[in-house]
This record gives structure tokens, C-alpha cells and sequence, in this order.
């Protein structure tokens, strides 16, 4: 009964044996592409993420430009003309608006442009040094 416990153990080991060899040369045959892939991927999620950035920065320059010859004309003619309390104020609140939509934009644009400039810090590093890149990402992995 033993002997054919320890032949069966033997014949489950030497399986096991041979499975670990089969994924070893399995992982190292697959892994340069594995690599590869990963590094083509980051470029291509850290692209997008920049257009995306820069979609959002480009259309708050580009709505604040739209805007930003009626805040002058408004605080244009609330300077010129303080007679008329009720027009007066009516300009007052436009160019308050006009100083929120400053104020938002502004916000809203140095919280996308570190952004754009980190994502293009990374595709330079996947770019010209992968190897590095590789390391950093691992130990962060680790971390």
C-alpha cells in the first residue's frame, strides 16, 4: 500500500515538475511581448488622457474668449455711466460673472496642465528609457 502511495506521489510530483517547466518556458517565450504591450499601452492611455486634458483646457480658453469682449463691454459702460443705478448694477453682476467665469477657468486650467505635462513626462520616459520605466512601475507595483 505504501509503495504504491509513494509511486503515486512520485508520478504527482514529477507532473507538477513538469507543468512548472512547461509555464517557465510558456512565461519567457510570452514575456518580451507582454512587455511590449504594456509599454505601447501606457503611451496610448497616457494619449488619451492628454487629448482629453486638452480638450477641456481648449474649450475653457475657448468659451472665455467668447465671453470676454461682453465682461469688457459691461464693465466698459458701468464705469462710463453711474447715473443710472439700476443699469449700473445690472453691469455690476455681469462683470461679477465675468470674474467667476475668470476664476473657474483659471482653477479648472491649473488643475489640467500639470496633468498634460506628467502624462507627457511618462510617454517621454516609456519613449526613451523603458528599461527605467519598467523598474519604476514594478516597484510601484510592489509598494
Amino acid at each position: 500500500m505504501t509503495d504504491k502511495l509513494e509511486d503515486t506521489a512520485n508520478q504527482a510530483l514529477m507532473a507538477i515538475i513538469d507543468n512548472a517547466a512547461t509555464a517557465k518556458e510558456f512565461i519567457l517565450a510570452e514575456l518580451p511581448e507582454v512587455v511590449q504591450q504594456l509599454l505601447i499601452w501606457r503611451i496610448a492611455d497616457n494619449v488619451l488622457w492628454i487629448l482629453y486634458d486638452l480638450a477641456i483646457i481648449a474649450t475653457l480658453l475657448w468659451m472665455f474668449s467668447k465671453m470676454l469682449p461682453k465682461y469688457k463691454a459691461a464693465f466698459r459702460k458701468g464705469t462710463d455711466d453711474e447715473t443710472d443705478f439700476p443699469e449700473s448694477e445690472a453691469n455690476f453682476w455681469y462683470v461679477a460673472g465675468g470674474v467667476v467665469h475668470f476664476i473657474i477657468t483659471a482653477v479648472l486650467f491649473f488643475k489640467y496642465a500639470p496633468t498634460v505635462i506628467r502624462r507627457t513626462g511618462e510617454i517621454i520616459q516609456v519613449s526613451v528609457a523603458p528599461k527605467v520605466y519598467l523598474l519604476e512601475y514594478a516597484s510601484s507595483l510592489v509598494q
